[in-house]
């Protein structure tokens, strides 16, 4: 066991704030505390707090400009990410901000990085290798000490992507052809992640030191195969899922033709994290909550 928590008050930099997931972890760090230094590439959304200071920076690029941007700050979490998730041809300008952001690291005298990748990142998908271009950059050719959480699809409050669209079919009532969908696939929740993040900037330095260096694969501790999850978010919503069986084979013949493949070898797909208990060993963190009660913000939210 080498984890150890502190509970002085830090100074935070998050990059990709108002996203998805960056507008939930300022929240969730400052709900602890924390103040942070909020980087978004649009005007700042709202005037400055107590807790939350904007800065508005278009270029991400600009060792110069991120120097400015997270100067007197002692952790960075690097959010920030290409909403489009377009493929290999955006990977030298997601390099070009991770250098910038080294670069403003080294001036600034900072060493401590959380960076958020993808657990496609060992798979070989065009979003994946871009990310893993950045892992590689942070582990092998900086000074930093980054801890790089390598996330499933994340799910929660105001998300999309699959879990959304799912969701979405459920609340109309709507037949899906996932009866046989019995692929394990891992997720986190929002608040899942919020927690260790906020856990993370939260460990004593020397138990940082030990955790740096290495990819962390975290989830809601057990994957779910989409007919699962499906009946899960339809008895949560209080509309059963009505699932019939296609083959797979005619699943993606028709995924190809209306353009819906990629969802739908997603929803076919095993995607599975390795054991959170690395995370539990080394940084003393599990989750704080689990499927399907982590579901339940389905019934507040428009998702």
């Amino acid at each position: 066991m080498t984890y150890g928590v502190h509970y002085h008050m830090s100074n935070i930099a998050v990059t990709g704030a108002t996203g998805f997931i960056g507008a939930a972890v300022v929240a969730d760090i400052t709900a602890h505390g924390h103040h942070v230094t909020a980087l978004t590439r649009g005007a700042n959304p709202q005037p400055d707090t107590v807790s939350i200071q904007w800065h508005s920076n278009t270029d991400y690029a600009s060792p110069a400009a991120m120097t400015r941007a997270i100067a007197g700050t002692d952790y960075v979490i690097h959010l920030a990410d290409d909403a489009t998730r377009n493929g290999d041809h955006n990977s030298e300008a997601a390099l070009a901000v991770a250098r910038a952001l080294s670069l403003a690291m080294q001036a600034n005298g900072q060493k401590q990085l959380i960076f958020a990748s993808s657990i496609y990142a060992r798979m070989g998908t065009a979003y994946g290798n871009k990310k893993k271009v950045v892992e590689d950059f942070f582990l092998k050719e900086t000074d930093v000490e980054p801890i790089i959480l390598r996330l499933p699809p994340v799910y929660g409050p105001g998300c999309g992507g699959g879990f959304a669209v799912l969701s979405g079919l459920l609340r109309r009532g709507l037949p899906l052809p996932f009866g046989n969908a019995t692929a394990l696939r891992a997720y986190i929740s929002l608040k899942n992640l919020c927690a260790l993040i906020e856990h993370i900037v939260s460990l004593e330095l020397d138990t940082w030191t030990a955790a740096a260096g290495q990819i962390y694969e975290p989830s809601d501790g057990s994957a779910i195969a989409t007919n699962t999850l499906a009946r899960h978010i339809g008895i949560t919503l209080g509309s059963p899922a009505r699932l019939f069986s296609v083959p797979q084979s005619l699943l993606l013949l028709a995924g190809g033709l209306t353009g819906k493949r990629n969802a739908v070898e997603a929803a076919l797909s095993p995607l599975e994290t390795t054991d959170n208990g690395k995370l539990q060993q080394i940084l003393g963190w599990h989750p704080v909550e689990h499927p399907p009660e982590s579901f339940g913000f389905l019934t507040k939210d428009t998702v």
